[in-house]
């Protein structure tokens, strides 16, 4: 089992992201979540039983120790082995038959109401443009979930053919909106956005799986980045500065033991 750090008591450090005129939003974990339903039924035929919820959780977690942790080059069954506590043979097996036989846009096929809610709302005329890592299947994972017509665009990595973090997808869906780049907001759950800081990014972390992010705003609900648009308070339960949680301050991600 993995378990989330807890940070303690936040330091506020200020607002987040002055000037923000336009969102750019990963697809996968941020508007669209894995089906943990599906993942679960998959776990119990290769002998694991785990909660909908802990299997996509610990996908979130897998991703952390994936990018930032010492083992970074064990294959991703391997990590979400380690967050559920599940041994590695049979996880192996469960995430050989999902990517052999469960097309992408079956497996993210949970819309995340907290994101439909946010689009939604954002006052008319603020860009909203997806960019995403995708296998080209962007488009119709996003119609099928109700949110193509809530974003003004798709860039698809498979489609355009450059990948994050590679600034120039980012830049292409700036020149997209019309918009410069640096007052546009790349909102994502992982950190896939440009290691060279050319690329301003928000950290949607609802299972707060990063504690110890300390240079990015981390928000763990969807609706908290409208905070950040010019003329919008700050207030308690705003996204605030790099590091601080405007919610859930004090709560940590428990995968309990698959078994």
């Amino acid at each position: 089992m993995v378990t989330s750090s807890s940070p303690g008591n936040a330091t506020r450090r200020g607002p987040g992201p002055p000037g923000t005129a336009a969102f750019l939003l990963d697809s996968g974990g941020v508007l669209v979540r894995p089906d943990g339903d599906l993942i679960a039924a998959a776990a119990a035929h290769v002998g694991i039983r785990i909660e909908p919820a802990h299997a996509v959780a610990a996908i979130h977690i897998a991703d952390k120790l994936r990018d930032l942790g010492t083992d970074s080059h064990q294959p991703f069954a391997a990590h979400w082995a380690a967050a559920t506590g599940c041994p590695l043979e049979p996880a192996l097996r469960l995430w050989s038959d999902i990517l052999a036989d469960v097309p992408a846009t079956r497996l993210w096929s949970d819309t995340n109401p907290e994101a439909v809610a946010f689009l939604k709302k954002l006052p008319h005329g603020v860009p909203r443009f997806v960019v995403t890592n995708s296998e080209g299947d962007a488009h119709h994972e996003l119609e099928q979930c109700g949110l193509r017509d809530l974003v003004d665009g798709v860039l698809d990595s498979t489609q355009v053919g450059i990948c994050k973090p590679d600034p120039r997808i980012f830049e292409m869906a700036a020149t997209a909106v019309g918009v410069p780049l640096e007052r546009c907001l790349y909102v994502s759950d992982n950190l896939d956005g440009p290691r060279d800081g050319s690329v301003r990014q928000a950290l949607y972390d609802p299972y707060r799986v990063y504690p110890d992010v300390s240079l990015l705003p981390v928000t763990e609900k969807v609706r908290d980045l409208r905070h950040l648009l010019p003329g919008r308070s700050h207030d308690s339960h705003s996204t605030q500065g790099p590091g601080h949680r405007g919610l859930g301050l004090h709560r940590n991600t428990t995968v309990p033991k698959a078994t």
